[in-house]
Order: C-alpha cells, then sequence, then structure tokens
C-alpha cells in the first residue's frame, strides 16, 4: 500500500481515534513520526476470478464494529506502514463499486504471516427519490436489514441514492415522512448484483375512524379466547385488532361487541381469530370504514385433546424439557414442555395433523395423527433418539420445490430432497457443514453451495431448516 511518512502518520493517528483505549504503541507523536516505529501490514486479498485489477479501500475497525471511513488505498506493491497493535481488532476491504467486500482478525501487529483477505460478494441497492409531482427529492433514505442493521444515506439534488457492501438478504428502504408523504418499499438484495429503484410517498392517509359491530355466540364456550383483526389491504401495512366485551343478557344466544380503530375510506379484510388452537369461523372482506358488521360465531366446531411425552430409548423418565409444534394449514402452533408434557386442547378432529418434538442432544422426530372421537384426550409417546437431527426444505425464490437435491453432511451424502423438496437429516454426531449439489444453483446468502450448521437460522412449518436457492451467475 501505498504509504509515505504523512500518511502513515495519518494512519496511525486514524487508529487512535477510532480505538481510544487500544495501545498502539506510545512511539506515534503528532507532528513527527520519526520518534516511533512502523510497520508494514502485510495483506493476501484472494480475488474473485477476473477480478485482480479492482481498487480497495482499507478500513481498521474494533472486532464487529461496522465501516468507519478509509483509511487508506490498498496498493500490492507498496505496504501500508502502521504503529504496533497489541489488541485484537479487524480489517475490512471494499471494492469502489460496492460489489465486493472481506474482513479478517487482525490479532497482532507487526506479524511475519500476511493477512488473508477472501473478498466476497456484495448486494448494492440504488435508485432515485421522487416527490407526489415527480421531482426529484433531497433528502434522507434509510435501509434496514432483517437483522436490524441500519444503514443512512443522503441523496444527491438529483434524488439519487446508493448503499453499497450490502450483505444478502431482504431490507426496508424508507425516507423520512415530508409534506409529500413516506417513501417505503421492501427489496431483496442479492450478492454480487447492483439494483436500481424508484421510491415514491405513499398517499397521505385520511382521518380516524372506527369500525364496529356484534358478535353472538350460540355457547359462549369461547368467550375468553376470541378477538376481532383487522387487516387493511395495504399488505404493507400492520392488522389492528380488539377484544370482544360480553354481555351475557338473556335467551339462548351470548352476545358482545367490538371497536377497532380504522383510517376513513380504507378498505379492509376483517375476521374472528382464537387465541387457541382452533381457527376462526368468520371472514368478511371488503370492509370499507367506517361500518357496522354483526357476526355470528358457531363455536362448537368438534374438538379433542392431546398430550405429549416424549421417551428417550430405554429410558422410563420423559424427555425434558423440549417444543412440541403443531400444524394443519398455513399456520404451526409452538408450545413448550412443563415437567416433562405439553398438554394442548382444542384441536380439529378428522384432519390430519403434522407434528414435530425436539429436544436438546437429540434427532427431531417428525409424524402425522388425524383425531378421530370428540372430547377425546390422545397421548403422544414419540421416542427421541440420540445424536443430531432436522428437517431440510429447499425451494426456489418463487416458493417451488427444490427437488432432488443431494445433501451432504460434512462432505458424506446424506441423501436427496424429495419431490416437495424436504429431506430428514439425521446422524450420530451434530454435523459442521452442510453441502448441496445444486448444478446451475447457489444457496441464498452464499456464493457457492456450502453452509455452516449453525449459518442455517431461517426455519419453515415444524421447525425444519429453510433454504433459498438461487439461480448461478
Amino acid at each position: 500500500m501505498h504509504a509515505p511518512p504523512r500518511l502513515a502518520l495519518l494512519a496511525a493517528l486514524g487508529l487512535v481515534a477510532l480505538f481510544p483505549n487500544l495501545p498502539l504503541g506510545g512511539s506515534v507523536a503528532a507532528g513527527n513520526p520519526g520518534d516511533g516505529e512502523l510497520y508494514a501490514l502485510q495483506l493476501d486479498p484472494v480475488y474473485p476470478a477476473g477480478s485482480s485489477e479492482m481498487t480497495l479501500d482499507l478500513c481498521v475497525v474494533s472486532p464487529g464494529a461496522m465501516w468507519a471511513g478509509t483509511l487508506a488505498t490498498y496498493h500490492p506493491d507498496l505496504p501500508l506502514l502502521l504503529p504496533q497493535i497489541r489488541s485484537t481488532c479487524e480489517v475490512l476491504l471494499r471494492s469502489h463499486d460496492g460489489l465486493w467486500a472481506a474482513r479478517s482478525l487482525l490479532e497482532t501487529h507487526p506479524s511475519t504471516t500476511p493477512l488473508s483477505m477472501h473478498l466476497e460478494p456484495r448486494g448494492v441497492l440504488s435508485g432515485v427519490v421522487l416527490d407526489s409531482n415527480g421531482k426529484p427529492m433531497h433528502c434522507l433514505v434509510q435501509a434496514q436489514g432483517n437483522d436490524g442493521t441500519l444503514y443512512t444515506v443522503a441523496t444527491s439534488d438529483d434524488g439519487m441514492f446508493r448503499f453499497g457492501w450490502l450483505s444478502e438478504g431482504k431490507y426496508q428502504l424508507v425516507s423520512p415522512l415530508t409534506l409529500h408523504g413516506r417513501c417505503e418499499k421492501d427489496v431483496l438484495a442479492i450478492a454480487g448484483q447492483e439494483i436500481h429503484l424508484r421510491l415514491e410517498p405513499q398517499p397521505t392517509q385520511g382521518p380516524p375512524t372506527e369500525i364496529i359491530g356484534q358478535v353472538q355466540s350460540r355457547t359462549g364456550e369461547y368467550r375468553e379466547s376470541l378477538y376481532v383483526r383487522l387487516w387493511p389491504l395495504d399488505a404493507e401495512a400492520a392488522p389492528t385488532h380488539a377484544k370482544v366485551v360480553w354481555d351475557e343478557g338473556e335467551g339462548n344466544v351470548i352476545s358482545g361487541s367490538f371497536a377497532i380503530p380504522a383510517t376513513q375510506g380504507e378498505r379492509y379484510v376483517l375476521g374472528l381469530e382464537k387465541e387457541d388452537t382452533l381457527p376462526a369461523t368468520f371472514t368478511q372482506a371488503p370492509i370499507l370504514a367506517p361500518t357496522q358488521v354483526n357476526i355470528f360465531c358457531e363455536d362448537s366446531v368438534p374438538h379433542a385433546d392431546i398430550v405429549v411425552r416424549p421417551r428417550h430409548e430405554g429410558d422410563v423418565d420423559s424427555v425434558r424439557p423440549f417444543e412440541v409444534a403443531l400444524s394443519w394449514g398455513d399456520e404451526v402452533f409452538w408450545r413448550a414442555s412443563l415437567e416433562g408434557e405439553v398438554r394442548i386442547e382444542g384441536l380439529p378432529t378428522e384432519i390430519p395433523i403434522a407434528w414435530m418434538v425436539r429436544s436438546s442432544d437429540t434427532a427431531t422426530a417428525y409424524g402425522e395423527f388425524t383425531l378421530k372421537d370428540l372430547g377425546a384426550t390422545y397421548r403422544l409417546n414419540p421416542r427421541l433418539d440420540s445424536g443430531w437431527g432436522d428437517g431440510l426444505r429447499l425451494r426456489l425464490p418463487d416458493g417451488a420445490p427444490a427437488a432432488n437435491v443431494l445433501v451432504s453432511l460434512d462432505g458424506v451424502p446424506a441423501g436427496r430432497t424429495d419431490i416437495n423438496g424436504l429431506l430428514t437429516l439425521k446422524r450420530t454426531q451434530r454435523p459442521t457443514y452442510l453441502s448441496l449439489e445444486t448444478g446451475n444453483l447457489r444457496l441464498f446468502g452464499a456464493e457457492n453451495s456450502t453452509r455452516t450448521i449453525d449459518s442455517l437460522k431461517d426455519r419453515d412449518e415444524l421447525g425444519r431448516l429453510l433454504l433459498v436457492l438461487l439461480p448461478r451467475d
């Protein structure tokens, strides 16, 4: 890296500013670099194929910190001179186009071994912000990732913005509320690609109002768990809900009332929901606010109960603690064990219900049952084998399953996904790496088809590991 004495001094002082508690050596004095000893920082960047000529900027930060500003530009034949570093820090490299980045831990400086820097692809989100008249807006734009990380940039005079070096994933782009309204868009950043966007303000909301209604129940059996939920037709807006206030009254029908805040002139979907496992039995759409709705709740749906007590092979005592997931349809119901069992009330009868039971140090168990007798209590006692195991579901970005994909654990084939993209993984010991033989596909969030088990955080129904496959470039 190019490092004349002035740049070397600035670099040293920059590290002092970045790490006020980091011992960089007392030999660097402002205005007199000759008082201290400087050492060459040797880097070994691993470039992507055909990109060895890209220009890279360098930054040194505390472990886990974000980019704090360019310290120098990387030149292979001109190393950067830095003072002695005795505390652990991280070295960051970035390409000028925002599509490549590297991060490596620097435990000590100087060192006889060059620091390896593996450049990995990053995503870029760029675009323009326009007001309600179609003219460029000079404002702030924020991009927030699913992990909560927040990035902020200001648009140029022509309304342009750019977020570079983003990890692959979903981001919400927002510009602050102005006289023209709020600009908001959800977008997927893809490694190695730049996506151009157009942000325009959303229409200003109307005055507040309410949707009110009456609920009638023949038995009142579910009064404690019943509430009314309101979904705006705008998919990005959050739903609201209200409890039903019941009145015993007279006669054979029990009635209640509700009132939910809404926006005048907006259209909504209204439905009943319950805090137990039985689904709601009423939905009405579209509703134009304000309005009044009358609902009759048929709360005599056939149901039964189940008690889950898994056991280890050969053990008399039940497993503790453990988790249970049940699913019949689009939703998944999770329950945690209490004193070695899970009791679930109000399950529907005559409907196939998929179940999953998992505990630490055991392979996850899967199955399916159908409850037949109304009002009965059933028992589920699955056997949990020692070792590691979980379900895997592979799908494409459009939701289609990725069928017949060979999956390996630590390089050993574990099987192929079925026509639904599903595969049950099982081993006596917990593996470290999961890899796929995907041909022209790659894992979402990675440039190749190998991931560590601990990095697979997304989950789908019944706790199955969820991976998204994308076409290879």
